[in-house]
């Protein structure tokens, strides 16, 4: 297994990876796993899932998945997405929870953000199953406190072609309809999220990285990038009115 990494993008020189706390992974489909582990290998090539999700939900068109075996000792994830529009074909997220016995101190719960609803904990219960979008579902995985924690993460995916990116948002009318749809477009809805959660988002980043001058870094860029989404988002909150209960797209 090899340490789960955050991938920073820096403009001028490229990308750097920055090591997250106590937090293991393998690909299914490298060589050394394959050889070392054939059942998971075999995992791997097994259609099962994402043929039936074609089958139930026939607007996804999955052709492709990858899988990773992660073994947790005592990490966690900040808040993301596992995609975005455009980024790659990725729609699907599945996380299979292998950890019989799961007491509810030992943490290492997933926590969705449907926002702008709460969000959702769930917990890693053995043999459990959860899927979610990878491009529009904000969540992260809480500290653990359990010395082993295993799962498998799943991404099934579309051809590139078959991408489809949000509808554009309209133009502004000024309403406080509006600006609560303009708020929740798929387009927007992230970056008002980010703004929305800002202090949880910021300790999620620092729980999961180990203190260094690149988690600093990191730190740092996340909030000269909120002061940018700020002078967007900030206007709409103060003014937005929700027209009836939020609709959350789960998948």
């Amino acid at each position: 297994m090899q340490h789960n990494s955050t991938v920073l993008v820096h403009p001028a020189s490229g990308t750097s990876l920055l090591p997250k706390l106590a937090i293991n992974e393998a690909e299914l489909r490298d060589p050394a796993t394959c050889a070392a582990a054939p059942l998971c290998s075999a995992l791997q090539e097994d259609a099962t899932l994402r043929v039936m999700l074609s089958l139930f939900l026939p607007g996804l068109r999955l052709e492709s998945q990858a899988i990773k075996a992660q073994h947790n000792t005592g990490g966690c994830f900040p808040i993301h997405t596992d995609s975005d529009f455009g980024v790659d074909g990725r729609c699907i997220t599945a996380i299979a929870y292998l950890n019989p016995g799961w007491q509810p101190w030992q943490g290492g719960e997933l926590r969705l953000y449907p926002w702008p609803s709460e969000a959702v904990d769930i917990a890693p219960l053995n043999d459990r199953l959860v899927l979610f979008s990878s491009k529009t579902m904000l969540h992260r995985v809480l500290p653990s406190r359990a010395a082993d924690r295993y799962c498998f993460t799943m991404w099934l995916s579309e051809g590139r072609s078959q991408a489809r990116p949000p509808t554009p948002l309209q133009p502004e009318v000024g309403t406080s309809e509006e600006a609560w749809r303009r708020l929740v477009h798929p387009s927007l809805r992230k970056h008002a999220a980010r703004w929305w959660l800002r202090d949880e988002w910021a300790a999620s980043l620092e729980q999961a990285h180990p203190p260094s001058p690149a988690r600093d870094a990191l730190l740092e860029g996340f909030w000269g990038e909120l002061g940018i989404i700020e002078r967007v988002v900030k206007p709409l909150v103060d003014r937005a009115q929700p027209p009836g209960p939020p609709v959350t797209e789960w998948l």
